[in-house]
């Protein structure tokens, strides 16, 4: 069997970093009078919020000993402030579900190497650690290209466990009936990516990720 990482391994978005969703989200609020009904301090701070809360959700999921959220679990961390109600949470959950779809880019290289190990006949599989929902990350994958989304994918959110911990690899082996030697799995980082799947014994290849020219690198510093 063969799998691949999904995020910046097969699709990538078109902001050079995955925080540069946040403030596509904040220019939205700030710009469409569908918003307004926000607290204003949410659309002119919206990057910083959703970046920190992000975090402080994660660290409540560790002391409560789950491997990892859902984008829900996100926004109702951001409505304990008082901020969002339950009606504005879902809201900008379809907003950044509607710009992560938006910006969705094929990295057309790897996805080529993942047809050819299903033209020859082999197992393919997707794994992603992600908050986003399955659905979701179907519409991203079918728009990169429609062959995507007809393929098995197992997400962290979904399960409540994560690659990082290695007990996504576990549930994969068990569902598809898989043992370690036979399984090849590409993905570009280097700790859940490499490393963790190394462990079990998974053939693990490490792809490399495509680096900003020093003049992007310079602008988005």
């Amino acid at each position: 069997m063969v799998s691949f990482d999904i995020f910046d391994t097969l699709i990538t978005r078109k902001t050079a970093t995955p925080e540069g969703i946040f403030v596509l989200m904040q220019d939205e609020l700030q710009q469409n009078s569908k918003y307004d009904v926000l607290n204003e301090h949410v659309r002119w701070n919206f990057y910083d919020l959703r970046v920190n809360t992000e975090k402080i959700a994660r660290l409540s999921a560790w002391y409560r000993k789950l491997d990892d959220i859902s984008l829900e679990n996100i926004y109702e961390g951001m409505g304990l402030n008082g901020y969002l109600s339950k009606e504005e949470q879902v809201l900008l959950c379809e907003l950044e579900r509607e710009v992560e779809i938006e910006n969705i880019l094929p990295i057309t290289r790897n996805i080529n190497l993942l047809k050819s190990y299903v033209e020859n006949g082999e197992k393919v599989v997707l794994i992603s650690d992600m908050y986003l929902d399955l659905e979701t990350i179907l519409q991203m994958l079918k728009k990169a290209d429609p062959m995507l989304a007809d393929l098995p994918v197992y997400v962290s959110s979904t399960y409540g466990k994560n690659k990082f911990g290695g007990e996504l690899y576990r549930l994969v082996a068990q569902c598809e009936q898989v043992e370690y030697i036979d399984w090849i799995h590409y993905g570009d980082n280097e700790k859940s990516d490499y490393e963790v799947p190394k462990r079990f014994g998974i053939n693990a290849k490490l792809v490399i990720r495509e680096k900003l020219l020093p003049c992007e690198d310079a602008l988005l510093k």
